[in-house]
């Protein structure tokens, strides 16, 4: 079920302006971006790529293993994390600040596929005002629903309906 959870009144000052975008999750960037609103984007995690303009946007993320090693070493490496309880990706809080998201996208579905809501919360503790919405669809409706989740915290809703 997804959900946006507001931690202060927001910094992009009400309907009609453009709120400041961090998606840490692909899905959501495309999302974002297929509503017509690529241009909120101010960020992304490493794993976003596409569009491919999203490559120019700053990566706020990075696995804590090599992602070309091999894959039973990346298996290994994931799997030492885990068991420490320890997040699988870092977020670099001093550029998430600087980039002062209105909005950060994310997931709670798999802590080990993408930054989930519980890293953005611990790592984004001191930002005020930001909304976080998070996403874990399990169905088709889910990801149906999570455009338009999207759409709404975005100030578009009308546009959802619309690509749906």
């Amino acid at each position: 079920m997804p959900s946006a959870e507001s931690k202060g009144q927001g910094k992009n000052g009400g309907e009609g302006k453009t709120p400041r975008v961090l998606s840490l999750l692909s899905a959501s960037t495309e999302i974002v971006c297929r509503l017509g609103m690529a241009h909120a984007l101010v960020g992304r995690s490493h794993g976003c790529d596409a569009p491919p303009f999203v490559l120019s946007l700053p990566a706020v993320t990075t696995p804590k293993m090599d992602p070309t090693a091999p894959s039973q070493e990346i298996d290994a490496a994931v799997r030492a994390v885990v068991a420490g309880g320890g997040p699988v990706y870092e977020i670099h809080n001093s550029m998430v600040s600087a980039l002062a998201p209105d909005i950060i996208l994310t997931q709670d579905q798999c802590r080990i596929c993408a930054v989930t809501k519980a890293d953005v919360t611990s790592a984004c503790a001191e930002l005020p005002g930001v909304t976080i919405v998070t996403i874990q669809p399990t169905t088709l409706g889910d990801v149906l629903g999570d455009v338009r989740t999207i759409a709404s915290a975005l100030g578009v809703a009308v546009r959802a309906y619309k690509y749906l």
